[in-house]
């Protein structure tokens, strides 16, 4: 497990859903070494840049229960049925690709999302700063 608590953590929950965020770096190699690596389907794949980019986005974590799969319906336009077959995947086992918050509040993050967040959020601090 990942220091993951420490860095949701030190970014204030309004800073954490303003939805300002107008772009998400997405690191190519490592995205798709690690769709490659985790043995992603199409599909799979597919889903899980639409749950990176709503959680950039939203600054929300994502959890395995319909109002997330309804949020995510409303960000996407995927369909229901789609989202509750697929999301599950990409949140529990083999291919997880987010990580529980161990705080028992069932919160997923994705590791390099908190990152970007984090680090976009100290950018914003500091131009307000020089201001």
């Amino acid at each position: 497990m990942s220091n993951l608590s420490i860095n949701v953590n030190t970014i204030s929950t309004d800073d954490l859903i303003r939805e300002n965020r107008p772009y998400m770096k997405l690191y190519l190699e490592d995205f798709m070494y690690g769709c490659r690596s985790s043995g992603l389907k199409l599909e799979e794949i597919g889903m899980y840049i639409v749950a990176l980019a709503h959680q950039f986005r939203s600054g929300r974590p994502l959890r395995n229960d319909m109002q997330c799969f309804d949020e995510l319906r409303h960000f996407s336009g995927v369909n229901i049925r789609s989202i509750r077959r697929v999301l599950p995947i990409l949140l529990d086992g083999s291919k997880a690709k987010f990580e529980e918050i161990p705080d028992g509040s069932g919160d997923m993050w994705n590791v390099r999302v908190v990152r970007e967040i984090t680090a976009f959020v100290e950018h914003k601090r500091r131009i307000r700063e020089r201001s």
